[in-house]
């Protein structure tokens, strides 16, 4: 197999896969994407573009690539690239649940909404989209689609002490119908220990 360099440096012509192998040639270059961006964030960005422009799109490139942004703190870029995943797979439910958390830290919670409940759809085995449209739930006040969401999450393997443990929860404690509702479902499927240390947040 020719690396990834050597791939690089062939005319565009020469690099587009046939269909039955582009499946492997994507997840061959998306790892070289996921790789680098432990090394070099702007290596990593440049790596995916190189790429882009060489080989074509590919959506886990592109979704390697806005990871990166996120995990380095590079918010706005990561929503931007999120976007360009998702004009390229729309139902990439990875990039929707990445893009629907930063919308969820910017303060943008119909935004958030959506792409967790897309998201959900794709991915209904996985607890952390319910549980955070059980947080987005509990922000809005409508605390029965808030258990009815972590209850979802706990069958999906939520371990309920994140309700502590996760500082996105700490501003709902000082709600008192919020924390009612998170206190009623520590009661009934948390532990003594748990419920502790709930009562011990001010």
């Amino acid at each position: 197999m020719l690396t990834l360099l050597c791939w690089l440096s062939l005319p565009a012509s020469a690099l587009r896969p046939a269909p039955d192998v582009r499946a492997e040639v994507e997840s061959v270059l998306a790892g070289a994407v996921a790789r680098a961006a432990t090394e070099d964030l702007a290596a990593a960005v440049s790596l995916a573009g190189r790429i882009e422009s060489r080989v074509g799109p590919f959506g886990a490139v592109r979704y390697e690539r806005a990871l990166a942004l996120y995990q380095a703190g590079e918010l706005k870029r990561a929503r931007t690239a999120y976007d360009d995943v998702l004009a390229l797979v729309p139902d990439h439910a990875g990039a929707l649940y990445d893009r629907g958390e930063l919308a969820l830290l910017a303060g943008d919670r119909d935004a958030a909404r959506r792409d967790l409940e897309a998201a959900a759809k794709l991915r209904p085995d996985h607890w952390v989209v319910a549980y955070r449209l059980a947080q987005i739930a509990c922000e809005d006040g409508r605390y029965g689609d808030t258990e009815t969401h972590l209850l979802d999450a706990l069958h999906r393997g939520l371990d309920l002490g994140m309700l502590v443990s996760d500082p996105a929860w700490r501003p709902l404690m000082k709600v008192p119908d919020a924390r009612r509702t998170i206190e009623r479902m520590v009661v009934v499927y948390g532990s003594d220990a748990l419920l502790k240390e709930l009562e011990s947040v001010p």
